[in-house]
């Protein structure tokens, strides 16, 4: 997939039709059953061959702009990926039309100023300071166990496959 959308501009305008429609709601990129949704939750997934190609798959869909990536990703995915693995190379990829066949629609361009890009920098500042503090160990994940008390768990990821329960009300 990723050879045909550098190669062809038709597969690619194909591809990304299929795989990036336009946007209509202001949601997560990771929530919903749509194939972009899917593809934003493989960016985040420790598979780093999968996370790498699902990358580059949709970077070139974007056509190597990294605004229409962090348009469509979200914010904290596009700079997870940037993170995770160095930028390619300006000027490597394929040639890209001139015209943005651009797919901000009404909803999204009343939205867009409702953005704060500030709130977002901060918010993953957050997210990288936790992360540090992870990967040096100074905190661990965990989970209430059946006695109260935290519970060490291996991968943060097990909370999502098996969340907490919550107290009901």
């Amino acid at each position: 997939m990723n050879k045909a959308a550098r190669g062809s501009r038709v597969a690619r305008k194909f591809l990304r039709r299929a795989v990036l429609p336009p946007l209509r709601m202001c949601r997560a990129p990771e929530h919903g059953g749509e194939l972009r949704n899917q593809l934003c939750r493989l960016l985040t997934t420790p598979v780093s061959s999968v996370r790498d190609l699902v990358a580059e798959f949709l970077f070139v869909l974007c056509k190597e702009k990294v605004g229409r990536m962090v348009k469509y990703t979200g914010f904290g995915n596009a700079a997870a990926t940037w993170r995770k693995r160095p930028p390619r190379r300006r000027g490597s990829g394929g040639r890209y039309s001139s015209s943005s066949d651009d797919s901000d629609t009404e909803e999204y361009l009343e939205a867009a100023p409702r953005i704060d890009p500030v709130k977002e920098y901060e918010a993953m500042k957050l997210v990288n300071l936790f992360d540090k503090m992870v990967s040096e160990g100074v905190v661990r994940p965990a989970r209430v166990g059946p006695d109260g008390r935290p519970q060490a768990i291996d991968h943060v990821l097990e909370l999502r496959d098996h969340p907490p329960n919550r107290p009901q009300s």
